[in-house]
Order: structure tokens, then sequence, then C-alpha cells
């Protein structure tokens, strides 16, 4: 059974343990283990955990998903329950949560309630004072993503994108084929 805040990985909150869950073992890239996304690690057994606990890699012993870290997140997103899991980083300089969605379940992120927290997390990651406040929402699912907006989703699975406030609430992305091509449009934004 694999256990958590055994003091070597990031907190947990109280009450919260992994339990029967090893989704992460199955949904996420895992480098060190030469793991791919979506294909269960060699070294976990569903239900029962990690079977190199004492000795997984350091990318493992350093993550947690968001429900197991947060108690602000509802038990609803208890991975095996929502067949999701969310993660905090930053993605190009900017604070993201990224969903990552059990491909067997590709549209568990739009049912309810999550569709509808995910949009007011989206609502509250933008309106914000300062730009190094602004978070992002990220779902991903096999090879596609999506950015979650207030007003709108957006798939990015190639390319780069910029995010542009367009009216109250409203925001829109616009798509380019390389950072470059992005870098360039917000230069132009910026002098505008």
């Amino acid at each position: 059974m694999t256990t958590s805040g055994s003091g070597d990985g990031p907190p947990i909150a109280p009450g919260r343990s992994c339990g029967k869950c090893s989704m992460c073992c199955k949904l996420l890239h895992v480098i060190e283990l030469d793991k791919p996304a979506n294909k269960w690690c060699e070294h976990c057994r569903p239900g029962a955990g990690c079977q190199i606990y004492e000795t997984r890699p350091h990318i493992c012993r350093s993550f947690a998903c968001g429900w197991l870290m947060s108690a602000e997140v509802g038990d609803e997103w208890f991975p095996l329950l929502s067949h999701m899991i969310l993660s905090m980083g930053v993605f190009n300089g900017v604070q993201t949560v990224t969903v990552t969605v059990d491909p067997r379940f590709p549209w568990a992120w739009r049912e309810y309630p999550y569709y509808q927290q995910l949009k007011l997390m989206a609502h509250r990651g933008l309106h914000v004072g300062r730009p190094e406040d602004i978070l992002i929402v990220h779902v991903r699912c096999d090879r596609n993503v999506w950015l979650v907006l207030p007003n709108e989703d957006a798939e990015i699975s190639t390319g780069s994108y910029i995010v542009k406030c367009v009216g109250s609430g409203e925001w829109a992305v616009e798509q380019f084929a390389s950072p470059a091509e992005a870098a360039t449009r917000v230069a132009e934004l910026l002098h505008h």
C-alpha cells in the first residue's frame, strides 16, 4: 500500500492519504523510469501501490496530487473517483493548475461539479492585481490539451499561445506555430 506524508515528499493535508489510489502511477509520464503517460508503471500494483516505494525515484518522492496536498480540494477530486489528477506547477513562468484526465474518461473534466470548479478557478486566476499572481488552468487528456478560460475553452495541443483580455470578463486565445512568434505578438501588443 502506498503511504504518503512520510517526511520525504510534499506536505499532505490532514486526514488524506493515497489509500488504494495509484492513478499517478498510470496517468503521469515518469522520465526517470522511462514510463509513458497513460500506461501503468511496471512497479505499481493497482490497489496495492508502489512495489519499490522505499527506493522510488526523486520525481515520485516529490509528487503529490492536489487532492492529497490541499484540504480545500473537495473529496470529489479523489483521483479514483474523478478519474483525474490535479497538480500545480509553473509553465513558461506562469502558475498553472494541470488536470490530467484518464483517457478512458476523456470528458470527465466537463462534468458537474468539476467543470464549474475549473471555470471558477480560471476566473479567479485571471482576475488578479499583479501579473505574477496569474494562474491558468490546463486540462490534459492523452495528446490533447485545453486551456480553460472563464468564457471559453481553447484546444492548445500544438504550438504556442497567448491569452489576452478582450473585454470585461472576456478572454481570447491567439495560437502560434512557435514560441518566437508568440513572443513577437506579445511585443506588438505591449507597444500599442
